[in-house]
């Protein structure tokens, strides 16, 4: 019992002092010809980036500016409301790459949970506890990438074999899962993408073994529950009772 208190102490002193301090790394930022290095500064109220050799890249976005910011473990994209007129009106978005050693993990740890924040989380939660995992396979247009889907108590994860194609979503970053077929599973989510229908992102995965009825009714029920399903059983039990 001891050392598991001290744990939690040790743990929230950590957090303390990430979710005090500004976030900083040098990066490397990516244009249209050639790409620039800088500093990327990571605080609760939005992102900076000045880049060292030219004062026209230097922007200070808060929250409200950006669309999504996209986190890999080495690679940020901020996802701007401005239009690139060169490309039919697309948002700009701006890629910023690590150039020193380590990886954003504390980036995740600092934002993950923020309702302000539009994030997109390429990368696997190692930490949350593991309720159940699946062997699956994402189906995309050319191939697909093997991996293990994660229930965790936070939400869910796709542990890819690939990292680059990783994903953690908490339950509010979930709009909906589905039975698609015997051996399919597809989950949509609010990652922004101009290829899907409203702009949701989905994917879908292929069970390579079977995933048990309790288990996925157990998790819809959950991802329901973000949306306000319990407060309408409630309300309705509420009724019938008078």
């Amino acid at each position: 019992m001891a050392f598991r208190t001290q744990a939690f102490v040790c743990a929230l002193l950590s957090w303390s002092a990430i979710t005090a301090a500004e976030l900083r790394y040098p990066v490397r930022h990516d244009h249209w010809l050639k790409s620039g290095e800088g500093t990327l500064e990571i605080h609760e109220n939005g992102v900076r980036f000045h880049e060292s050799n030219n004062r026209k890249h230097r922007w200070n976005w808060r929250w409200a500016d950006i669309q999504q910011l996209k986190l890999s473990p080495r690679t940020i994209w901020v996802l701007t409301y401005e239009d690139v007129r060169l490309k039919l009106g697309q948002d700009r978005r701006h890629r910023f790459d690590l150039t020193g050693s380590g990886d954003f993990q504390d980036v995740w740890r600092l934002l993950r949970g923020r309702a302000e924040v539009r994030l997109v989380a390429a990368l696997a939660d190692t930490e949350a506890e593991v309720l159940w995992r699946v062997p699956v396979k994402l189906v995309r247009r050319f191939g697909g990438v093997q991996g293990l889907l994660l229930a965790t108590t936070h939400g869910l994860t796709f542990q890819a074999d690939l990292p680059a194609h990783s994903r953690t979503w908490l339950w509010p970053d979930l709009d909906s899962v589905a039975r698609t077929g015997p051996a399919m599973l597809t989950v949509t989510t609010y990652e922004r993408s101009l290829a899907d229908y409203g702009s949701l992102k989905s994917f879908a995965f292929q069970l390579r073994e079977p995933l048990p009825e309790d288990r996925f009714h157990r998790l819809w029920a959950e991802v329901q529950r973000q949306h306000g399903l319990k407060l309408l059983t409630d309300d309705a039990k509420r009724s019938n009772v008078q």
